[in-house]
């Protein structure tokens, strides 16, 4: 299997396992007691966190300096979470699309461009760094 296929495959597991974990302890945490916005945004966190470790050790089996994979790795998660935000705001808010399928849309458009993103930039040997 070629390298990008298997990180692809790896990064689609990553993914798809920590979503459900992730899903779950929401539940947990909300039935608990939690407000809703307070456990997505702590859950968006540890999300985050652990995605970082499985995509930088496993996906992409990154060996380099972890500090600026991490600046990179949550600059573009910020990135993403501002976009879906603008885009919700725009789509929803103003011309009434359904909030579901813009979501879905949005996962689906961001789903390659964080694999790519990933792959040549996040976690790349020589990543390029804006000066």
């Amino acid at each position: 299997m070629s390298n990008w296929r298997l990180q692809g495959l790896r990064f689609g597991i990553v993914g798809l396992t920590s979503n459900f974990v992730l899903y779950l302890l929401y539940l947990l945490v909300v039935w608990l007691g939690t407000d809703p916005k307070l456990a997505v945004t702590l859950l968006y966190i540890l999300g985050l966190s652990m995605t970082f470790i499985f995509n930088k050790r496993w996906s992409f089996s990154h060996r380099g300096n972890w500090r600026g994979a991490a600046v990179r790795y949550f600059s573009l998660y910020g990135i993403l979470y501002s976009s879906n935000i603008l885009v919700l705001m725009f789509l929803v808010d103003h011309l009434y699309y359904p909030h579901a399928l813009v979501q879905a849309g949005v996962v689906l458009v961001f789903i390659p461009v964080v694999f790519l993103t990933q792959r040549y930039w996040v976690f790349a040997k020589d990543p390029i760094v804006p000066s």
